[in-house]
C-alpha cells in the first residue's frame, strides 16, 4: 500500500527571498499489512533537522500540557528522577521543576535548544537516542525512574533500536510517558498535510502494539486538541509482556484489518480531495486575495501537498522570526497580521492554518478584517473549508 504525495521542501525551512533554490524530497505514505503502522517509507536524512533546530519549544501554544502534569501528581512522587528525550530548549522540564520534581535532566540531538536547556540550568545530554547512548547513560547515571517523550517517537526512523534504548534507560516498574499526533485524525479527518519531519503515524493501536514489543504495558492514555490531535500514554516497564506477540489475539487482528481498511480508503480519497480543494479555493482567488493565516509545518504541506500555491496571495504569521521570510518552494511571502488591514484589498478569504487550539484566540483577537470570510485547513476544526463536507458526502 503506498500514496504518492509528491515532491516536497523541508517545511520549517523558510527562505530569504521568492526564488532561492530549494531540495526537494519524495514523499511516500506506505501502511504495514504486518503491524498497522503508517509511516513516510523513504524519510529525509535527519542531519536536515537535527542539527539546529527550527522551531523552539517555546515558540508554541500548549495548553494541553496542564493535563499531562496532572496526570503525573497522581502517579510520580517528587523524588523521582526524571528523563526527557528531545528535551528541545527545557520548557517542559521548567514546567515540571515549578511542579515540584527536582531531580531532572535532558537529552537532545540539536545544539540550539540544548544550550537552551542548559541555560535554564538542566543538565542536558547532547546527543540523540539510540541503544549505545542509552547504555553509556545507565552506565554512568543509572537508570531512571520515568522517561519522558513528547513528540519525538514520530521522528524516528529505526523504532526498533529506539524501543530497545528507551526500556533500557527506565529502572524495573518505571514509567514511560510518550505523546504523539494521533494519526486517527488524519485518516478519519481526510488530512494529508502529513509533515516530512514525521516519520512514523501512530494511532492508538499502533502505539500499542510498539509499547508491547518493548516491554511496556499501558497505564492509562488519553487524547488532547494538540497540533491536530494528540495521543498521550503512560506506560509501565514489565517483564511479563518481553516475549508477547503484540499482534496476538484474534481482537488485536480485528482492530488490524479495520487500520488497514481506514488507511486504503484514506489513500483512495486523496485524488478527488484534491480537486475538491483546489476548485474551492480557486474560485475565491478568482474573486479576490487569499490568504493563509499561520505558517506552520502543517499549513506549509497543506499548501504545498495540495498544489495551492498560485491561488494564495501572501501568508500571515504573528511569529517575528518567520516574517519577512518567503516559505519554500511555493515562495509566499509572509507578514505579519496587521498587513490584512493595510492593504487597499481586503481578503476574500482567509485560510486558518494555525491549529485547534489556537483558533479561538486568533479569531477573538480580531486579527482578521470584520466580515472577512475564514476556513481552517487543518483537522479537527469546526471551520473546515466545504471540501471536507462535499467528499465526505460522495
Amino acid at each position: 500500500m503506498l500514496l504518492d504525495l509528491g515532491r516536497h521542501p523541508v517545511a520549517n525551512k523558510l527562505r530569504a527571498s521568492a526564488d532561492e533554490p530549494v531540495d526537494l524530497y519524495p514523499m511516500h505514505v506506505g501502511g504495514c499489512t504486518e503491524c498497522g503502522l503508517v509511516q513516510l517509507t523513504n524519510p529525509v536524512d535527519p542531519a536536515e533537522f537535527y542539527t539546529d533546530y527550527a522551531t523552539p519549544s517555546s515558540w508554541k501554544f500548549e495548553p494541553h500540557v496542564e493535563r499531562l502534569l496532572a496526570q503525573l501528581d497522581d502517579i510520580l512522587p517528587r523524588d523521582s528522577r526524571i528523563m526527557e528525550v528531545g528535551c528541545n530548549d527545557g520548557r517542559f522540564l521548567d514546567r515540571l521543576r515549578q511542579r515540584g520534581w527536582t531531580d531532572l535532566c535532558g537529552l537532545e540531538p540539536t545544539s540550539n535548544t540544548s544550550a537552551e536547556a542548559i541555560r535554564r540550568g538542566f543538565a542536558v545530554h547532547h546527543s540523540p537516542l539510540d541503544s549505545r547512548a542509552a547504555s553509556a547513560l545507565v552506565d554512568d547515571h543509572g537508570a531512571w525512574d520515568c522517561v519522558v517523550l513528547r513528540q519525538v517517537l514520530e521522528h524516528v526512523s529505526d523504532l526498533q533500536d529506539f524501543g530497545g534504548a528507551l526500556n533500557h534507560l527506565l529502572r524495573d516498574d518505571g514509567l514511560l510517558v510518550i505523546e504523539v499526533p494521533d494519526s486517527r485524525n488524519n485518516i478519519e479527518g481526510l488530512d494529508y498535510a502529513l509533515w516530512e519531519e514525521h516519520v512514523n503515524c501512530f494511532t492508538a493501536e499502533s502505539l500499542d502494539r510498539f509499547l508491547v514489543r518493548h516491554g511496556f504495558q499501558t497505564v492509562r492514555s488519553y487524547t488532547s486538541v494538540f497540533s491536530g490531535v494528540c495521543l498521550t500514554v503512560v506506560a509501565r516497564k514489565t517483564s511479563r509482556f518481553e516475549n508477547a506477540d503484540p499482534l496476538g489475539g484474534e481482537a488485536r487482528e480485528d482492530a488490524l484489518r479495520r487500520e488497514i481498511l481506514r488507511f486504503r480508503e484514506w489513500s483512495r480519497a486523496f485524488p478527488v480531495f484534491k480537486e475538491a480543494v483546489h476548485e474551492e479555493i480557486r474560485q475565491s482567488a478568482e474573486l479576490g486575495e487569499v490568504v493563509l493565516f499561520g505558517v506552520g509545518a502543517r499549513s506549509s504541506n497543506f499548501v504545498n501537498i495540495l498544489g495551492l500555491a498560485t491561488h494564495i496571495a501572501y501568508a500571515v504569521d504573528d511569529q517575528p522570526e518567520k516574517q519577512s521570510r518567503f516559505m519554500p518552494h511555493s515562495g509566499i511571502p509572509i507578514f505579519p497580521s496587521e498587513e490584512m488591514g493595510s492593504r487597499d484589498q481586503r481578503p476574500v478569504l482567509v485560510l486558518l492554518g494555525v491549529n485547534g487550539e489556537s483558533e479561538e484566540t486568533v479569531l477573538s483577537k480580531g486579527s482578521i478584517p470584520h466580515g472577512t470570510r475564514h476556513a481552517s485547513v487543518l483537522p479537527p476544526s469546526p471551520r473546515l473549508l466545504e471540501a471536507w463536507t462535499l467528499v465526505r458526502a460522495r
